[in-house]
């Protein structure tokens, strides 16, 4: 019988706090493999060497806008479904994230279970 494939998020995030209390919370859960990402260098590091299912990306990150990063996956054609962060949610920010390919946006602070529903939408909607 062949090994599972766990599917992989990617967690952008410059606050290392918010990155550990996700981590923790995903893998409490279970079900998947969980890379963290301080800033896009290091995110787009990551995205050109491992297979990513679903990125939660916040907006704004000390190298850069997360929405380029956003636009980076859609211009390379990744498989990766992404979950924006933020914590200036405004119609405009969240208009320019879906318009950009975002699966979602949430706002900062997050709330835990909304954050693993939409997790896990996202997932299924990888499947489908």
């Amino acid at each position: 019988m062949g090994e599972r494939i766990l599917p992989t998020v990617l967690v952008v995030d410059d606050e290392a706090s918010l990155r550990r209390t996700v981590r923790r919370i995903l893998n409490r859960r279970g079900g998947c493999e969980v890379v963290e990402a301080d800033s896009m260098k290091s995110a787009i590091s990551i995205l050109s060497t491992k297979q990513i299912d679903v990125m939660l990306l916040d907006i704004t990150l000390p190298d850069g806008n997360g929405l380029e990063l956003l636009n980076y996956v859609q211009k390379e054609a990744l498989p990766t479904k992404v979950i924006v962060l933020t914590g200036r949610l405004t119609n405009y920010a969240s208009s320019e994230a879906k318009y950009g390919g975002a699966f979602d946006v949430l706002p900062k602070p997050v709330e835990i279970e909304e954050l693993m529903e939409v997790v896990e939408k996202a997932f299924s909607d990888k499947d489908s």
